[in-house]
């Protein structure tokens, strides 16, 4: 199970500093070449006990540092009012939580949201606005349309250094579930400490809102709140929860304190007493795996999905099983099924870019791989290290792909 802990560690290792903008508008000079640049504004500080509405219920889970080396996991109910209630003891051990548990906390509730690219268009939930990439200037900027406008729009994307997109890109989060506001972050710096800062944007007003800079943010299917993280999965650092309330533009900050605090899930989704035998489950099917008995190990990822039928870890589980069983059309069904269900899955697009090289198709592989690329370029060196992908790196469309990681 080497690549899909590859995924894991991606997340964890570095922290995310906040940038700043002004409030000020930064509408470009009606003389300027296109594109336009946005209004980029900043969330309003909301403060618990004054002024906050009625929070959603959803869980986090604390590690709490006792000393270096030692730490103990409890879940807390976020109330209403913003207060945490003890609810015990996480309900699957660390090594399930580690295994498994790391899908519910970057699991979506959006639908499939893809990668920025020139080569999809991600439409709204309502099919009202689509958007996509504009490659030509180097993925600084992504088109807009309107479905009742024969018009395209370019806009300029807020959060890269000096103007230069070199070392820097936009990620889909996706659309809000209920409102036409699309969601993405700009991922920017080193490779071994990327920054990742959270935007949402208004297609009908050009607005972005600079959300915040953390690790992951979560949409309750009502579209009225996200909740997002600014350092969850890095040891011995301050982790705090944050809640964005969509309609007010204001941000909470519920955690504080020498923890570490990570969105658990939703109050009204999968119950908390079903997520351990739901690692069973994943566990049995990593061990029938590692015996080669993959379709044992298939029929326990089934299992899982049967008590949740949004664990992207177990369809993505399921998939690779597949691919490795030789039932490529299966796989490629549960591994995009995973993509859509969490598009931060970088195992996953790795794994359907294998499928589709044993399928012989060298252009989709090549799609895949861009798509991986673009959020984690590292794989670019598995990618050469994996003699699987042998006809895919010889090919002109594979060292053009790649160049702008190259140069």
């Amino acid at each position: 199970m080497k690549n899909y802990l590859i995924v894991i560690f991606s997340l964890l290792v570095c922290v995310f500093p906040a940038i700043s903008y002004s409030d000020n508008d930064i509408d470009a000079d009606a003389q300027a070449a296109p594109p336009e640049t946005g209004k980029v504004i900043q969330t309003k500080q909301g403060h618990i006990t004054t002024d906050q509405p009625q929070f959603p219920n959803f869980y986090i889970w604390r590690r709490v540092y006792q000393k270096k080396g030692e730490s103990n996991f409890k879940l807390f109910l976020v109330k209403k009012d913003g207060s945490l209630n003890p609810f015990g003891d996480v309900p699957i051990s660390y090594g399930g939580w580690w295994n498994s548990k790391i899908a519910a906390m970057t699991k979506k509730s959006v639908g499939a949201a893809l990668t920025g690219n020139d080569e999809t268009t991600i439409p709204s939930s309502d099919g009202i606005w689509g958007i996509s990439s504009d490659s030509d200037h180097e993925y600084m900027n992504f088109d807009f349309q309107k479905n009742t406008s024969a018009n395209t729009e370019t806009i300029a994307i807020p959060g890269f250094d000096g103007g230069e997109a070199d070392n820097s890109w936009w990620i889909s989060v996706g659309w809000n579930p209920t409102k036409d506001l699309f969601y993405f972050y700009v991922s920017g710096g080193a490779d071994t400490g990327r920054n990742n800062n959270y935007f949402q944007f208004n297609p009908e007003t050009k607005v972005f809102t600079h959300i915040g800079a953390g690790v992951d943010i979560n949409f309750s299917k009502d579209g009225k709140w996200v909740v997002w993280e600014d350092g969850c999965g890095m040891e011995y650092v301050d982790c705090q929860i944050h809640v964005y309330d969509v309609e007010a533009n204001r941000d909470y900050t519920l955690t504080r304190g020498h923890s570490e605090n990570c969105f658990y899930q939703w109050a009204n989704e999968v119950p908390l007493e079903k997520w351990s035998e739901i690692s069973k489950f994943l566990e049995t099917g990593k061990d029938f795996y590692h015996q080669k008995k993959y379709e044992q190990a298939i029929a326990e990822y089934q299992k899982a999905i049967e008590l949740d039928a949004e664990n992207d870890k177990a369809y993505g589980y399921m998939g690779y099983s597949y691919y490795l069983n030789g039932d490529l059309v299966k796989a490629d069904a549960a591994l995009q099924k995973s993509i859509s269900l969490n598009p931060d899955d970088e195992n996953s697009y790795y794994n359907l870019a294998l499928v589709f090289v044993a399928n012989k198709d060298i252009h989709q592989a090549i799609v895949w791989l861009k798509s991986l690329y673009m959020k984690n370029p590292s794989f670019i060196r598995t990618v050469g290290n994996d003699v699987k992908f042998k006809d895919v790196i010889n090919s002109n469309e594979y060292e053009q792909m790649t160049s702008r990681w190259n140069r």
